[in-house]
C-alpha cells in the first residue's frame, strides 16, 4: 500500500467521485436528494428506494449495492483510476434517464 501510495490515491480519487456524484444528484433532482460518503465510500441519495437503480446498473455491467433502502453505494477497489469512474457515473446517469 505505501509502495502504491494508495492512501493518497484514495483521497484523490475520492474527492472526484464525491464531486461527481454531487453534481449528479443536483442534474437528476428530483429523483436523488445529495451525494455523501469518504474517500472511496460514496453514496448517491435517492428520493424513494435504490434497488431498480442498482439491478438497471448491473444489467449494464456496473456493480453497486443498496444502503439503507434509498442509497446507491459505490465501493470501488483502492486502485480505481478517473476513467474507470466516468465510466460508472455514465452508466449511472443513463440509468437514472430511464428509472
Amino acid at each position: 500500500m505505501d509502495e502504491q501510495n494508495l492512501l493518497a490515491h484514495c483521497h484523490e480519487v475520492g474527492a472526484y467521485l464525491g464531486s461527481a456524484l454531487a453534481r449528479l444528484a443536483e442534474r437528476r433532482r428530483p429523483k436523488t436528494r445529495s451525494a455523501r460518503g469518504r474517500g472511496l465510500l460514496q453514496g448517491l441519495v435517492m428520493e424513494g428506494d435504490a434497488a431498480a437503480v442498482v439491478v438497471r446498473a448491473r444489467e449494464r455491467g456496473l456493480l453497486l449495492s443498496v444502503a439503507g433502502g434509498n442509497v446507491v453505494r459505490f465501493a470501488p477497489p483502492l486502485v480505481v483510476g478517473q476513467a474507470e469512474l466516468d465510466e460508472a457515473l455514465s452508466i449511472l446517469d443513463a440509468v437514472l434517464s430511464e428509472v
